[in-house]
């Protein structure tokens, strides 16, 4: 019996079975005043831009944006939101506080629709008050919108 317990791990660690590294989540100071409760992410890349968006119950609560003109060839690896994108956010109750500065980073990214994105980004957004950090993961599909 052991044995077999042994194989079945064996066999999860080479196929990914549970790998949290696939989840999408949201976490970070800024939940003291905007929620960060989603449903889904999705990705949506048109001629300008890569949006990755956390929905909840059907509305769009925060997007990482990347703007594909400053980028130039959009591929793996991590862009400076300062520099190239932005993340915005807007609940009925609440609007995501502007955004500082961040990074995103797409660990796996075709740009072919249906291709399998994963990555995840860190930002920092403030109020005239107070700073707050917002971090995430996300593994989709990318949509071609055109």
């Amino acid at each position: 019996m052991i044995r077999f317990g042994f194989i079945i791990g064996l066999l999860c660690t080479a196929l990914g079975c549970g790998n949290d590294e696939t989840t999408s989540d949201l976490s970070g100071s800024v939940s003291r005043v905007y929620s960060l409760s989603f449903d889904t992410t999705r990705s949506l890349m048109t001629e300008d831009e890569l949006a990755i968006q956390y929905i909840d119950n059907g509305a769009v609560i925060l997007q990482i944006v990347i703007n594909r003109g400053q980028v130039g060839e959009l591929e793996a690896g991590t862009y400076d939101l300062g520099m190239v994108g932005t993340v915005v956010g807007d609940r009925p109750e609440a609007s995501l506080p502007d955004f500082v500065s961040g990074q995103v980073t797409l660990s796996t990214f075709s740009n072919s629709d249906g291709a399998a994105i994963e990555g995840s980004f860190a930002a920092t957004v403030e109020t005239s008050n107070n700073q707050y950090s917002v971090v995430g993961q996300f593994a989709n599909q990318l949509t071609l919108v055109p």
